[in-house]
């Protein structure tokens, strides 16, 4: 069946008793006509696995889908009508028990009292991995009744049944563990190493890169050998400079796949996910790899050729990428802020 996709990604903030005040920074959802919705706010990247429910109107029609999602911040709310229908309206309400949901003193559905809507998120705040959520998904939707005219009808997320005498239902949604999403993060030396870059030396890389004086303990790259070594690497600053075949020591090491814990430097603002993507998707030689990490490095956008065809590449299918086990990804190297940024790229 052909579906017209109406998108929506739903949220709000979440009451938390504490004794002090904090301000939060929701992200911007841009506008978009109401019928012509068909930019997906799902994350790029969600953790473990979506809960998928129908979305069921006038109690007997089978009007699309709920899909729901999390990361490791977030609650995602996902409605996709089906071709013939239209979504005029949306409330939602989540809560870890069905107590939480408003509800008349008869186990009615207070749909009026439900905080969110669509185009806002849902913060998990203290709500942990593993955590079952109730999730009540009230829509108004225009479609075809059994007489094939239009006509607006109430429609719920499909679920379990409200204790009132009605035929409301909800949902539920286990919190995903993002560490249960195929994610392993290889531990990083939290030590200072030595390090000496050769520029241009070899056929693969824009550095071949020694390292010394890595300690004990780091022996899962490349399978069980020593980090002590050379490695392929990469100039992640094309306007900074970097002595080579120089040893640099008190250098520190940072997983381009844990950004919380990069040092404050703006060199490190880059959008990583899609170098990851290059690293694992390479096309031409070394210096059309090199030309398409500096595109998202610095702005400086390859000439047509294999470099630039990378680039386009990532932009269009590299948002968010995670690199799966036997994949590559970007351990950067930090010798300080006036320093040239470079990475190696290492197998997790």
């Amino acid at each position: 069946m052909n579906r017209q996709v109406i998108l929506f990604m739903l949220a709000a903030f979440l009451m938390v008793a504490v004794s002090a005040c904090g301000g939060s920074t929701t992200p911007t959802i841009p506008d978009q006509p109401q019928d012509l919705r068909t930019v997906s706010y799902l994350p790029d990247d969600y953790c473990g696995e979506a809960t998928k429910v129908c979305l069921t109107a006038g109690q007997h029609y089978d009007a699309g889908e709920v899909i729901i999602t999390n990361d490791e911040d977030y609650l995602y709310v996902e409605i996709i009508v089906y071709d013939g229908w239209t979504l005029l309206d949306s409330h939602v309400a989540v809560a870890t028990s069905l107590d939480g949901i408003p509800q008349t003193k008869k186990g009615n559905p207070k749909v009026g009292h439900f905080p969110y809507t669509h185009g806002m998120y849902i913060p998990l705040g203290d709500w942990e991995c593993e955590t079952e959520l109730i999730v009540a998904v009230h829509a108004v939707v225009i479609g075809p009744n059994e007489y094939g005219e239009d006509e607006e009808q109430t429609a719920w997320g499909c679920g379990w049944d409200f204790p009132g005498r009605n035929w409301a239902t909800y949902s539920m949604h286990t919190i995903q563990c993002c560490d249960d999403n195929g994610k392993n993060i290889p531990e990083i030396p939290t030590e200072t190493v030595c390090m000496n870059p050769y520029v241009h030396w070899g056929l693969y890389s824009y550095f071949n890169v020694k390292f010394t004086d890595v300690p004990d303990g780091f022996e899962w790259l490349y399978d069980g050998w020593d980090m002590n070594g050379y490695w392929l690497g990469w100039c992640a600053d094309k306007l900074a400079l970097l002595d080579t075949g120089v040893e640099y020591c008190d250098v520190m090491m940072y997983s381009s796949l844990e950004p919380e814990t990069f040092p404050d430097n703006p060199d490190f603002i880059m959008d990583w996910a899609r170098v990851n993507y290059i690293l694992n998707n390479k096309q031409g030689a070394k210096k059309d790899v090199q030309d398409a990490i500096w595109y998202f490095a610095n702005g400086i956008m390859p000439p047509p050729g294999p470099g630039k065809d990378m680039v386009d590449d990532a932009i269009a299918n590299g948002g968010g990428f995670y690199p799966d086990t036997g994949d590559w990804f970007a351990v950067i190297c930090y010798v300080s802020a006036d320093k040239q940024l470079l990475f190696i790229e290492v197998d997790p």
